[in-house]
């Protein structure tokens, strides 16, 4: 009999496979993976393939509880009502230092709405 391997085990490919975009206004959107939530800027078609790419890594990870770049979250999948912070390492774009700088040099108006 084979077993499926816990959710922290599942691979970002796997993860990918299960996501499901439940809402969107143009500038943000809110994506579902099983039990775990993201909502996130939008992925607009007009930016950059490496902003796209580091959004799409981002939600990825943030719904996996991993990311490619290593960093990972103890204990996920988070309890229910609660939220895990996933800290990327220095060099991913997915994480705040590089994502921040990249989103406001093609989006500035998105980061000062918030």
């Amino acid at each position: 009999m084979t077993r499926k391997p816990p959710p922290h085990q599942i691979t970002l490919d796997e993860a990918a496979a299960h996501l499901r975009l439940v809402a969107s206004d143009g500038e943000s959107e809110l994506w579902q993976r099983g039990k775990a939530a993201y909502l996130g800027v939008a992925i607009l078609p007009e930016y950059s393939p490496r902003l796209r790419r580091a959004l799409e890594t981002r939600r990825d990870a943030s719904l996996a509880g991993r990311c490619v770049c290593g960093a990972s979250v103890p204990g996920w999948p988070a309890p229910p009502g609660r939220y895990a912070v996933l800290a990327h390492a220095p060099t991913c774009d997915a994480g705040d230092q590089r994502l921040g700088p990249l989103l406001a040099a093609e989006q500035p108006a998105a980061l000062s709405r918030n």
